[in-house]
């Protein structure tokens, strides 16, 4: 039964499962009302822990005052390398932490990731450590090689953070492809590791995402291509906040307020196969909890199509001003159903996660 939860715990496998060989020496030194002395340098090839198979792990370093100084631990698997050289178990820890080549779907099982997203590539970087083991520190700078997202190949894509008193700020911009305007995140989140003592100086989560132009192409990767940008100018700016559960490990009570702004732009969708919507123009808010159409017009199939009102984003609330799509002399051609003209309105209820339609036609 233990066994079982610490594997529902952690997706790593047991130490116990490690296997493989080292070669090397051990040199220990005591002496009276002293403590002990160590050096050591291994080498292990062809171990395996799991379904994780390493060629190469070097770990070379001592002991001295019950402090550990590696220089360095080196795991190599195929062209992935993971090398950290510095001191643990001091008051203050310090060292260098490399990554070359590690693939993101390997991270992806520490971290959630929704499932209609599919990440890809090879994570590199360097990482300072530094702080205490009541409050470690760190800081970096981090490059994805390779990378895609719904097997969408982006140009570039790398990032900064630090970590402090129990706090991850981070910045990070990507491109869809060398012309592309970048799509650049910030943010803040809270998060108490388990062996820290101090505490972050609050739960409070902050998140900011910038978009324009050809990066709005994004809705087309992440809607895996229900949407798709094709032309024209945009804008998107959107701040999220929320609060971060630490024991439950996710965020909660997340608002979402921002602008979304579009000038004479062409923007396609799966639903509508034949052509896509023209001169689409309008801004549409984001008010916390719910999305503020201000003003939101198109062409489509020779006719008009208008959107305004509201639409709450989570939770299903009555809206004072409900969203209303109105269609005017639209030419429609269903194939053994309909063909002809199509004015009327369409009223959207519900939340933008589960809408809720009432057609009124004329």
């Amino acid at each position: 039964m233990q066994r079982k939860k610490r594997q529902e715990a952690s997706p790593l496998p047991e130490l116990a499962e490690l296997q493989g060989t080292f070669d090397g020496k051990l040199t220990v030194s005591a002496a009276p009302k002293s403590e002990i002395k160590a050096s050591f340098d291994f080498q292990g090839k062809a171990w395996q822990w799991r379904d994780y198979i390493f060629n190469q792990i070097d770990l070379k370093g001592g002991l001295q005052d019950g402090i550990v100084t590696l220089e360095p631990v080196r795991v190599q698997s195929g062209e992935s390398l993971f090398a950290f050289s510095g001191s643990v178990g001091g008051k203050i820890p310090s060292g260098r932490l490399q990554l070359n080549n590690i693939p993101l779907e390997l991270l992806s099982e520490f971290v959630e990731v929704p499932p209609t997203i599919a990440i890809g590539g090879l994570l590199n970087g360097n990482v300072t450590l530094a702080g205490s083991r009541d409050n470690p520190q760190a800081n970096g700078e981090l490059a994805i090689a390779n990378a895609t997202i719904n097997q969408t190949a982006l140009s570039t894509t790398q990032g900064s953070f630090t970590y402090d008193k129990s706090r991850l700020d981070f910045q990070a911009s990507s491109k869809l492809n060398p012309q592309a305007e970048p799509i650049v995140v910030q943010g803040s989140i809270p998060y108490q590791l388990p062996f820290a003592t101090v505490k972050p100086d609050s739960d409070r989560l902050q998140l900011n995402l910038q978009v324009q132009n050809e990066g709005i192409a994004l809705l087309d990767i992440i809607s895996r291509d229900a949407l798709s940008w094709i032309d024209g100018q945009g804008e998107i700016a959107i701040d999220i906040s929320g609060r971060f559960d630490q024991k439950q490990g996710r965020p909660n009570q997340l608002r979402a307020e921002g602008i979304a702004t579009f000038n004479n732009a062409t923007i396609g969708a799966q639903v509508l196969p034949n052509a896509p919507l023209t001169e689409v123009n309008g801004k549409i808010l984001f008010n916390f909890d719910r999305v503020d159409v201000e003003s939101l017009t198109g062409k489509f199939s020779g006719g008009k199509v208008a959107v305004a009102g509201s639409l709450p984003l989570i939770e299903s609330k009555p809206q004072k001003n409900p969203l209303t799509v109105t269609l005017d002399n639209l030419a429609l051609n269903l194939k053994g159903l309909y063909q002809g003209g199509v004015q009327g309105q369409v009223k959207i209820a519900g939340s933008a996660l589960e809408p809720i339609s009432a057609v009124g036609w004329r």
